[in-house]
């Protein structure tokens, strides 16, 4: 990545792990600050805005934070950032998976919205997001290996969340992993679940300088 200005390295690092990790837990992103800072930056806050100062007019990016369940993660995003992640789904799946995730957006962002209004926090099991494949459209076909590659890739992602690490050595205990909505769609893709029906988003902190 090429920026208007060079960045100190110290602040090159903190970058590069933010993009490697997609979304970052805000414990490991000061870990990574404190072990690296070199710059005239005191806190994780002020590194922040000074690495923004460079992505928001060269790329149109920026570090942002959502407060996700009591706990804050960053993440570098984009302010279109719906469209933005439409065109990496696009460039990298094709027209079948893209519709069952879709689906799989559609279907956590409902019961989110019904958990909404304070009630039981409403989950899906991994093997009724599976099961979404069957509703999908005739023109659009995935087979059980595709479907798992196209779960699997929102976990690894970080667009969904899991309650617990999945277990590859019993498939059966797997299929009941419970599966929600995770912080990178609450930063990425606040614009598509407000369509689906959203109403209670998370807290966002934006490290823009007044």
């Amino acid at each position: 990545m090429s920026l208007t200005q060079p960045l100190h390295p110290s602040q090159q690092v903190v970058l590069q792990h933010l993009l490697a990790a997609h979304v970052m837990h805000h414990d490991e992103a000061l870990s990574i600050f404190e072990k690296v800072n070199g710059t005239n930056c005191r806190t994780l806050e002020e590194c922040f805005r000074s690495i923004n100062q460079q992505l928001m007019p060269g790329f149109g990016l920026e570090i942002a934070t959502v407060s996700f369940e009591g706990t804050r993660y960053h993440s570098v995003v984009n302010p279109y950032a719906d469209e933005i992640a439409k065109a990496s789904f696009k460039e990298t799946l094709a027209p079948s998976q893209r519709e069952y995730i879709r689906n799989v957006f559609e279907t956590l962002a409902q019961d989110d919205n019904e958990s909404s209004d304070g009630g039981e926090e409403i989950v899906s099991t991994r093997m009724n997001l599976l099961n979404l494949r069957t509703k999908l459209d005739e023109k659009y076909k995935l087979n059980m290996e595709e479907t798992e590659y196209c779960l699997d890739r929102l976990l690894a992602e970080k667009w969904l969340a899991s309650d617990v690490v999945e277990d590859k050595e019993n498939r059966r205990k797997s299929l009941k992993t419970m599966y929600k909505l995770g912080p990178r769609s609450y930063l990425e893709l606040r614009q598509l679940l407000q369509d689906f029906g959203v109403t209670k988003l998370p807290q966002y902190i934006y490290h823009r300088s007044t």
